[in-house]
């Protein structure tokens, strides 16, 4: 699942070795955003329903999975790459199987994300996006690079869907 795309521009060589180091720092503070008292309730109610539910393939019936474990897997399943020079995207791994399942964790986030007949969508990640808009995300950088490495004052932007 897209999370945020992010072009880089008019940054410096040692600005763009930062890059993944931001994003690290980055995905730390929307993971922060999302573990909350009301998201880990949200989550709490789901789970009985997530233990009958088709789609997810448990390997056994009897392991249930708390609300820890939800969201220690969307914090690992959390993932960044660039898919051109300067375009960096915040996506979830597909490859992040939920423990004690042979389930993608993909469908979990989906399934919190926009809901179905029975339970409605939380939106925890539609909410992140909105969030980190581009005025935050700027703001974040420059916080960044001034705070972690001492870089003052910088002509570079960020680009954000």
């Amino acid at each position: 699942m897209l999370i945020k795309q992010i072009q880089f521009t008019n940054c410096t060589e040692e600005e763009l070795g930062l890059i993944p180091d931001f994003l690290e720092w980055l995905i730390d503070n929307m993971y922060m955003k999302l573990n909350t008292k009301i998201n880990r309730r949200k989550i709490t109610l789901r789970l009985k329903y997530l233990m009958e539910v088709p789609w997810i393939n448990w390997n056994k019936k009897t392991d249930i999975t708390d609300t820890q474990t939800i969201m220690e897997c969307i914090y690992d399943s959390f993932s960044y790459e660039e898919q051109n020079y300067g375009l960096w995207v915040l996506t979830t791994n597909s490859n992040v199987i939920l423990p004690n399942t042979t389930t993608s964790f993909d469908r979990i986030i989906r399934f919190l994300e926009y809901g179905d007949i029975k339970f409605n969508a939380t939106g925890m990640f539609n909410k992140l996006n909105n969030e980190y808009n581009y005025h935050k995300i700027n703001n974040l950088w420059k916080t960044f690079i001034l705070t972690k490495y001492g870089i003052g004052i910088t002509d570079s932007k960020l680009l954000t869907d």
